[in-house]
């Protein structure tokens, strides 16, 4: 999802790489009635996603991830103060992991795969009140 950074100068999106394609196949044989009509087909997933920033306002474009081989980055998250931003990614057939990483795309670093290394998605940040 695009989102503006908290001091509203850039905004966060995710830009699919050319050719990218995902292990989940839409079927389409099948109505699409829940949003799970896709099969999980793997062998045919190829390319991923960056996390970048754009300054619509100088049309100012930075990539923050760059993978080799390439992974999907997603679901971008700014910290509070904007110093930080928390993430998603993951690799063809891997359990999907929390990340975070600088406002400018410096210090990746690896936070969780979730309980029993079984997938973590979808990362927040709390504020905690005195």
């Amino acid at each position: 999802m695009t989102q503006w950074s908290p001091d509203g100068s850039v905004l966060t999106y995710t830009r699919a790489l050319p050719a990218s394609r995902t292990a989940w196949q839409f079927q389409l044989q099948r109505p699409d009635t829940d949003h799970f009509n896709r099969d999980y087909i793997p062998e045919e997933a190829r390319g991923g996603t960056e996390l970048c920033l754009l300054n619509p306002f100088r049309g100012e474009l930075k990539r923050l991830t760059q993978n080799d081989p390439p992974l999907w980055n997603f679901r971008p998250q700014w910290s509070p103060d904007g110093r930080q931003i928390v993430f998603s990614r993951v690799g063809t057939g891997c359990p999907c992991e929390v990340w975070v990483m600088d406002s400018d795309g410096n210090n990746q670093r690896f936070l969780t795969r979730g309980d029993n290394d079984m997938g973590a998605d979808f990362g927040r940040w709390l504020t905690l009140r005195e």
